[in-house]
């Protein structure tokens, strides 16, 4: 029997459709080097655990890869969902799951060959006797050059002949249940374990680039690990409704408010806005990224043009495809419309904005509508860009108000961050993982609380 290795865990949202939750910081102690999810399956599915998954298992320090799951149909469209929604980064190892037996030979390599040229990557694939029985003695030379990820329970993987050279990349020996032991992985419990035979060293580096001279320059902007700050304002202020009858709503009102308050060349503009009757789906999206320190695009000169939805055409970068959080501009009767993209489903985009129905909400679209998708622009810093020891401050008052028990290095990661959200979602602030100038102001505020609390000394000697 060929020595079992367990290093990488492949998972989906049934790994805790009972309700439990995976503690990453586990799984990595138990010796797992690397956590493969699926990302998306067809044309229209996403799980929707991805995002977390991949966000948690990152912030463990674990090799993070997706996954699409083949189905028979349009190969193109299924590789635009997958890259849509998988978000890859240059360390994301990316991998084609194939064990439906209506995607031919031809359909796989299509799919790899699509995927190559769209990241400079080639896919690993993942299949088991599918791929066996559709090969047979055949020596496919492109083939024969990808990673193989082999699914076979028995004690030996048996790789089809067109891998007799390289071999088997990763080998999928159990799905928690059948095949040979260990079964269990710490911090998940029963599920898809694989084995490498290699070092660290080794998975590392055939993780995501095998066999090149490194990663190709990513395409601009860089997609963050979590979902952009002002989308997590968007889905703060989802619910919020126009007022029925002659009176606004003040807290669209305030919006405007907030804006002309922050960018003093807009206040003229923000003044006009005075009734939520008025179009405010362009005020919504100004709103989220002013909120996170980005100056708000607005209409040529005329304040009636103020926030005009088909002005953000000309916001930030451009992006040829939509990714989570990014702007999406609409034309429709009458005019245009602004919104932040959230997913893929059944072929339409699913878009989170404003006066969607006189309300904050979620809304589907066909794509032809779309003129743009906008990114704001890597120049344009946030207004709140803290130095070293500003971070360090706010690393240690993490630490004090809330035992966030973070390094104070004045870095900003991933535990700094989650912390971050943890502290504006307890003080109903926009869950932007940033420190805005309110999260600051109300940290100083329980500081100040903290220390009052803390009471004076009996003596001089501190008894």
């Amino acid at each position: 029997m060929t020595q079992i290795t367990p290093r990488v865990v492949d998972l989906s949202h049934h790994n805790t459709d009972d309700g439990s939750e995976i503690d990453y910081r586990k799984v990595k102690a138990d010796g797992i080097w690397g956590v493969i999810y699926k990302a998306t399956e067809d044309t229209d599915y996403v799980d929707p655990t991805y995002d977390d998954a991949r966000r948690e298992a990152k912030a463990a320090g674990l090799l993070f890869g997706a996954y699409h799951f083949f189905r028979p149909g349009n190969v193109e469209r299924q590789v635009e969902h997958f890259l849509n929604n998988a978000m890859p980064g240059p360390d994301t190892l990316l991998v084609l799951d194939h064990e439906d037996e209506g995607c031919s030979i031809a359909d796989v390599k299509k799919f790899l060959q699509l995927v190559e040229d769209a990241t400079g990557q080639r896919p690993a694939l993942y299949s088991g006797y599918v791929i066996k029985e559709q090969l047979g003695s055949k020596i496919d030379s492109y083939l024969a050059e990808t990673r193989l990820w082999l699914a076979q329970y028995g004690p030996e993987p048996e790789a089809p002949p067109c891998w007799n050279h390289s071999g088997v990349w990763l080998w999928q020996y159990t799905d928690g249940d059948v095949g040979p032991e260990p079964h269990k992985v710490d911090g998940i419990g029963h599920c898809d374990i694989n084995s490498y035979d290699g070092t660290q060293q080794e998975l590392v580096a055939s993780w995501a680039f095998p066999d090149t001279d490194g990663p190709p320059q990513p395409e601009p902007p860089p997609m963050p690990d979590t979902i952009p700050p002002w989308l997590a304002v968007m889905r703060a202020i989802t619910g919020m409704t126009e007022q029925s009858g002659s009176g606004s709503n003040p807290r669209i009102l305030h919006m405007a408010d907030a804006i002309g308050r922050d960018w003093p060349e807009q206040a003229n503009y923000a003044a006009q806005y005075t009734s939520d009757d008025i179009a405010w789906c362009g005020l919504t999206v100004a709103y989220c990224v002013s909120t996170v320190g980005y100056e708000p695009q607005f209409g040529p000169t005329d304040t009636d043009r103020w926030m005009w939805a088909q002005s953000w055409a000309e916001f930030g970068v451009p992006l040829s495809s939509p990714k989570q959080g990014c702007i999406v501009v609409q034309t429709r009767d009458g005019g245009g419309h602004v919104t932040l993209f959230e997913r893929w489903e059944g072929g339409k985009l699913v878009c989170r904005g404003g006066n969607q129905s006189d309300m904050v909400k979620e809304s589907s679209y066909d794509p032809s509508v779309v003129i743009a998708y906008r990114w704001p622009s890597e120049t344009s810093r946030p207004t709140f860009a803290m130095g070293d020891t500003e971070i360090a401050w706010t690393q240690a008052s993490l630490n004090l108000v809330d035992s966030a028990g973070l390094d104070v290095d004045g870095e900003v990661g991933p535990l700094t961050r989650e912390a971050l959200v943890s502290f504006q979602k307890r003080n109903d602030l926009p869950e932007t993982g940033l420190a805005t100038k309110e999260t600051v102001d109300e940290m100083l505020a329980e500081l100040g609380d903290w220390n009052s609390a803390r009471g004076e000394p009996v003596d001089g000697n501190g008894r």
